[in-house]
């Protein structure tokens, strides 16, 4: 499977997704609040045709066409931080090949109870 890592190719500060969310036929994607991406499931890096490590710490604005950034930046993030979710978020995901492909997702801001380190969650 091209999609599995090793984990000598990950940062230390990696932490696996629970089993039944890395094979859910569903995206799951986790970032801070910087939008820099802290863990995804097998079914994201299929989608974007990009192995776990090099998605780690990439951002998820890199996967955007310039115009769904600026869409992410005005619309969904403002309203993410006032309502802490946003569901039926339609937008294009950039591939490796630049090819796009569209997307249905929502987005949650939860705060880990243990560090108190806000993310967001989207699937």
């Amino acid at each position: 499977d091209t999609y599995r890592i090793r984990k000598a190719e990950l940062p230390e500060t990696y932490a696996p997704l629970d089993p039944v969310l890395d094979v859910l036929q569903a995206g799951y994607l986790l970032t801070a609040t910087d939008g820099s991406i802290i863990n995804a499931n097998r079914f994201v890096c299929q989608l974007l045709d990009t192995p776990l490590p090099e998605l780690i710490g990439s951002y998820l604005s890199d996967y955007l066409p310039g115009g769904m950034r600026i869409y992410l930046e005005m619309q969904v993030y403002p309203l993410l931080y006032m309502q802490g979710k946003v569901e039926e978020i339609a937008i294009d995901l950039r591939r490796k090949d630049n090819s796009a492909v569209a997307v249905l997702m929502g987005a949650v801001k939860t705060t880990q109870p243990q560090t108190g380190k806000v993310s967001i969650q989207y699937t």
